[in-house]
């Protein structure tokens, strides 16, 4: 429905008054951005004096959330208000690094770990070592030797000893060079091949010291470079 009133006001203008139900008004958007390690920032060094709305850089009001066990740094913009925007950023370990589940409990079969190798050359230092590793497996041999001794005295003392020993012809270690960290450069570093054999099957698993201390060196590295873009802020450690 449309009105006319004409207001003298107006010096011969005319005003126009809808008639009808207004639109609902909505709470603002909660603004919630989630992106790798670099992502807190990138976001500062952007928006730290061209922010508007929620999304407003203000040190006084700005709280960083660090946790560097949980690998994450958060930024929340006005943490006293419920739709204050939130930055997140995220380190993650490589996809190259992960399916090798170095010092995890996880176990291969022979397939399992020949197709591993096989479709990961360009992540061994060496070429040439990849094949030699590759056609090893797939020629594996093992042999298990178990020993078992039970004794007893009048005396009510008894003794009991068991011993497996494992022999293989299997190379015994390699070598990587790739990311250990999502969108970071590739490192080298050495890695241990272990094996056992239970009921005629054999299981083997990768364990490396080397990058077990590079993972904590490298973490601690980041989040310092990352944490020099956040001067002047309230920095909280979990």
């Amino acid at each position: 429905m449309k009105t006319e009133v004409k207001l003298t006001e107006l010096k011969g203008g005319t005003l126009t008054i809808l008639e009808g139900k207004a639109l609902e008004q909505k709470p603002p958007q909660n603004i919630v951005l989630s992106g790798d390690i670099k992502t807190v920032s990138n976001f500062l060094g952007v928006r730290n004096n061209l922010g508007s709305g929620l999304q407003v850089v203000d040190k006084s009001k700005a709280v960083i959330l660090v946790d560097k066990n949980g690998l994450s740094i958060d930024l929340l913009l006005d943490p006293e208000n419920v739709y204050g925007a939130v930055v997140k950023s995220k380190l993650e370990l490589s996809d190259e690094l992960t399916q090798f589940c170095i010092n995890k409990n996880k176990t291969f079969t022979k397939e399992e770990l020949v197709k591993l190798i096989k479709f990961n050359k360009i992540n061994f230092d060496e070429p040439t070592k990849h094949a030699e590793l590759l056609l090893s497996f797939q020629k594996i041999s093992s042999t298990v030797n178990i020993r078992a001794n039970e004794s007893a005295d009048d005396k009510g003392n008894k003794e009991r000893s068991f011993v497996k020993e494992v022999t293989s012809n299997t190379p015994t270690e390699f070598i990587l060079n790739i990311p250990i960290f999502k969108n970071f450069d590739a490192v080298r570093f050495r890695v241990e091949i272990c094996l056992d054999i239970t009921e005629g099957s054999v299981r083997f698993w990768f364990e490396s010291i080397e990058l077990h201390e590079l993972i904590l060196i490298t973490r601690d590295q980041i989040f310092n470079e990352q944490l020099s873009f956040c001067s002047g802020f309230v920095i909280v450690s979990k």
